[in-house]
C-alpha cells in the first residue's frame, strides 16, 4: 500500500470521526434546547397556577370583582394603590408576612 493510499484512508477515517462528532454535538444541542423548553414550560405553568390562585383569593374576599373586566379591575387596583394609607398598609403587611416585620 502506497503512502498516498494510507493518507487517503486516514482522511476518510478522520472525516467519519468529524461527522460523528458533529452529530453528537447536534444531539447534545437538541437535548439542551429540549431541557430548556421544559424548564420554561414548568415555570410558565407554575406562574399560571400562582396567578389563578391569587385571582381566586381576590374574588373570594371581594366577590363583586367577578363581574369586572380586566381594564376595570386594573383601574380598581391602581386607584387603591394611589391611596397612600392603603398602599403603606399593604407594604407593611407584606413585610410582616415575608420578613416578620423586619427588612
Amino acid at each position: 500500500m502506497s503512502k498516498i493510499d494510507e493518507l487517503s484512508q486516514k482522511i476518510v477515517k478522520l472525516s467519519k470521526k468529524e461527522m460523528q462528532a458533529r452529530h453528537q454535538q447536534e444531539r447534545l444541542e437538541n437535548t439542551l434546547a429540549y431541557m430548556e423548553q421544559k424548564a420554561r414550560d414548568r415555570e410558565r405553568k407554575a406562574r399560571t397556577h400562582r396567578l389563578a390562585n391569587k385571582g381566586g383569593t381576590v374574588e373570594h374576599f371581594f366577590p363583586k370583582t367577578k363581574g369586572m373586566n380586566e381594564e376595570d379591575f386594573f383601574n380598581l387596583m391602581q386607584n387603591l394603590m394611589e391611596i397612600s394609607d392603603f398602599k403603606q398598609m399593604v407594604w407593611e403587611q407584606v413585610d410582616v408576612i415575608l420578613y416578620g416585620g423586619r427588612k
